[in-house]
């Protein structure tokens, strides 16, 4: 194994750590309190030079936003 797929393996487990993370939490103020810790560093790891890891965490992003919108349209309706 290669000093760049090494570099590449460990990048993409620390995005799936946080995707882990992001896909367990059992409430929005869990939710909430891991995206303040990990979201700004998450969106860093889109400079990666690994286009694998810059399409995870594409992917993570979309459905995090996708999850606010779903909430947001269900509580904008409920009133």
């Amino acid at each position: 194994m290669s000093s760049t797929e090494t570099a590449e393996a460990k990048e993409l487990s620390l995005v799936g750590k946080v995707e882990m993370r992001i896909a367990m939490a059992p409430n929005d103020f869990s939710l909430e309190k891991i995206l303040n810790t990990h979201l700004a560093p998450l969106l860093l790891k889109l400079a990666s030079e690994f286009v694998s890891v810059r399409n995870k965490v594409s992917h993570i992003s979309n459905v995090v936003f996708d999850r606010s919108v779903v909430k947001s349209y269900i509580f904008f309706f409920a009133m």
